[in-house]
Parts: structure tokens; sequence; C-alpha cells
């Protein structure tokens, strides 16, 4: 009985003890650097794909600015479908209806998506990559945050309506081009997510339209809060009970030795 209880409290014991380097013994030479990071980098990841599933309305309708709400449920009768839409290029995946009159086409088209983040503290980057014929605005979390991001590419200043012409003609290789715009991680939230884009045409009578989206984000770990201990002299950075003790270093930065070690 009395050796159970030893032998249970030794295993308890070696759970408390931190690892140990060189435990069994050996030499570090002189001019060995240790450098202490977390074991897993940061990674890219895409929460939008390209040629991923969007809700769109293209029935040449005013939506105002409610559209772009987080909390706009009314997008549920939207159309769904997979980029790229447009009408007029030949490699649409989902052809974007124009109205009945080719010289007098809608001019706004309308994209919602919804995405999930799970851990956004960890989202360290966020880009938007967007292919857009002929302009667009993107808005991010519209209504969770007073001042959301919003982004225009190749719009006019001002104040924009359905009505709005984008700022000009896209033509040539940006037509296929991906433009690359920052979100501030900081407008990330815990769950659902909205990313919202209107997409305007140059023209009227244009011959083509186009859009698609990505979302890459860089995901890592924040640093957490804490302090760590070493020692030199092979002691325990811990004394039993939880004490530190009092021959041990904050690791502050690499450790350099100076001197052969065992």
């Amino acid at each position: 009985k009395n050796w159970a209880q030893e032998r249970f409290l030794w295993i308890d014991d070696q759970f408390r003890k931190p690892p140990v380097f060189n435990q069994n013994g050996g030499i570090v030479d002189p001019s060995f650097e240790l450098t202490i990071t977390r074991a897993e980098p940061p990674y890219m990841y895409n929460f939008i794909d390209y040629n991923d599933t969007w809700s769109y309305l293209d029935n040449g309708t005013n939506q105002g600015t409610g559209w772009a709400a987080y909390d706009f449920y009314a997008h549920d009768s939207w159309p769904v479908g997979d980029g790229l839409f447009g009408f007029g290029r030949g490699d649409e995946n989902t052809i974007i209806n124009y109205g009945p009159d080719a010289n007098n086409k809608y001019i706004t088209t309308y994209f919602r998506k919804y995405f999930y983040i799970e851990h956004p503290e960890r989202v360290q980057t966020l880009t938007a990559k967007l292919l857009r014929d002929d302009g667009a605005v993107i808005r991010f979390n519209n209504g969770l945050f007073s001042t959301p991001p919003v982004i225009s590419s190749n719009m006019p200043g001002g104040r924009l309506t359905y009505t709005t012409l984008a700022a000009s003609e896209v033509e040539g290789e940006d037509e296929n081009t991906y433009f690359s715009y920052s979100i501030d991680p900081a407008f990330v939230v815990e769950g659902e997510n909205i990313l919202a884009i209107e997409v305007h045409l140059s023209s009227a009578d244009t011959e083509d339209m186009a859009f698609d989206c990505t979302l890459e984000a860089l995901i890592g770990y924040s640093p957490e809060p804490g302090i760590l201990y070493y020692t030199t002299d092979g002691s325990d950075p811990r004394l039993h009970g939880g004490a530190v003790n009092p021959n041990a270093y904050i690791y502050t930065e690499p450790i350099s030795f100076t001197e052969t070690t065992h």
C-alpha cells in the first residue's frame, strides 16, 4: 500500500516538472544559440475562394444602403450562383441578367456572402482580391461597427446610387486582374462575417460585365501573456510548490552560450 502511494506521488510529480534540455547529459558547444519560438508558424487561408458561391440580385432595383447590412436577411430570397459572374465574356459560371434592353442595361448588381471565423484574434491580415468589370464597392461587416470598412474600386467619388456609373471602362488585361485590397482585421468578429459587394457598369450599353472575389487571411497565434524562466546551472527554474528559483532568469531574447557546457 505504501509503495503504491509513493509511486502515485512520483508520477504526479513528473507532470508538474517543466521540460529539461539534454536531460541525460551532453555537450553544448560555444556559440550555440537557443531560441524558443511557437511551434506553429502563420499560414495563409481563404475564407472565400475563387469562383465561390454568392447570393446575388440582378433585377435592376434600387436597394439603397440597407442591402449591405449584416442583418439584411432578405437576401435569403436572392438567387445563388458560383463565380465567375457576368455576361458577354463566355467564361461565366453564372450569367447575370442585364434587363430587357441591351442598350439600357441595369447598372448595378449586388452580391453578398457570409463566412465563419472561429478565432478572430488569430487573423493577422485580411485581403480581398477583387475581379471587377467595370467598378465595385466592397463593404465588410456593415452595421456591426460605426465606421465599417468601405473600399471603392474604379468608382467616382461622392455619393453613390444604383445608377452611378463606374469611373472608367475596364479593358485588356484588367478585365482578368484580381485587384488586392487590405481590410483591417480589427473589424473581424467571432462567428459569421459578411462581405457585401456592388458591381457597377461603366455605361448602360457596355458589352460585358464580370465579378469574382476571394478573401485571403494570414492566420497566426498572438503571443499569450506570461513570463518564461530559465536557468543555466541545471536547476529547475521553478521550486517545489511553484515559487521561482532565485537563480532563474527571465527569457527575453535568444540565449547564447559562451563556453562549453555539460
